[in-house]
């Protein structure tokens, strides 16, 4: 079923015995294999006594459990590299600090230890903060159940990544229909603040004109002027002042283009 990708619209019930052998990308394949957004759909996954399963098998079938919600493939991915490893650098040898950490903060400290080794300067890490005119939230009307809207908030609050933003994007037009304005706002926000991390900026303020603070150990050199002024789609004003600052006035008609604008400035920076 997994390899052929078998699709059958109609089945609504799919029954996997002894799941504990499947691997974790095998057994989320199958679970959506039945269903559609408007069927509701089972997926029986039956085990032998927990007694005489294996570690890596409960863990596997706990993330699969957690994991339910649409658009759960790169978290289920990430669970899967924790569990199984990846290579011998990351493999049964390094589980325990995986195991205690995570898999993403276990390979970004990996990564400074690696430079610190190797003689590289590793930056602190900076926390930006963000000053919109726009208002950026999930409405009632759009996810009514306030328990299921705390997940949301939790899970953007914990995004590091675009792309993690995009998989959020996706899932909820997938389930609740279009984006209102507010929470397009919200997702824009939260980018601009993973590009503003990626830039080493300190403050990000964004109305008609947006305003970047660069971080006190940040030098601008005549290089790095050259290259944003020629990536900017938009004219930018440096102030060399301590610490930096570069403005740009922001086109658009109202402050959710402006707000888009800026975003589309600051991936041409990065």
């Amino acid at each position: 079923i997994v390899e052929s990708g078998l699709d059958i619209p109609n089945v609504n019930t799919l029954i996997v015995n002894r799941a504990d052998r499947r691997g974790l990308a095998q057994l989320y394949q199958l679970r959506g294999r039945v269903g559609r957004s408007n069927k509701r759909a089972y997926a029986f996954l039956f085990v032998p006594s927990r007694k005489t399963l294996g570690k890596p098998a409960v863990r596997r079938l706990r993330a699969i459990e957690e994991f339910s919600d649409l658009g759960s493939g790169f978290h289920i991915s990430m669970r899967d590299m924790e569990i199984r490893g990846a290579g011998n650098l990351l493999g049964a040898q390094q589980h325990g600090h995986i195991s205690a950490v995570g898999f993403d903060l276990y390979t970004r400290l990996l990564d400074e230890a690696v430079r610190q080794l190797k003689g590289e300067e590793t930056e602190p890490a900076i926390e930006p903060e963000i000053q919109v005119s726009v208002s950026s939230y999930i409405p009632e009307d759009y996810i009514p159940d306030s328990d299921l809207k705390m997940q949301f908030y939790q899970r953007l609050g914990e995004i590091r990544r675009t792309v993690e933003v995009l998989a959020i994007e996706e899932e909820l037009t997938d389930r609740f229909g279009p984006l209102p304005d507010p929470t397009a706002a919200l997702l824009n926000t939260i980018q601009v603040k993973i590009l503003a991390r990626r830039l080493r900026l300190r403050q990000v303020q964004i109305g008609q004109v947006m305003t970047l603070v660069l971080s006190p150990d940040k030098l601008l050199k005549r290089e790095d002027i050259e290259r944003m002024v020629a990536q900017s789609p938009l004219p930018l004003q440096f102030s060399l002042s301590h610490p930096p600052r570069i403005e740009v006035e922001l086109t658009g008609k109202g402050a959710q283009e402006r707000l888009s604008v800026a975003k589309n400035v600051l991936q041409s920076l990065v």
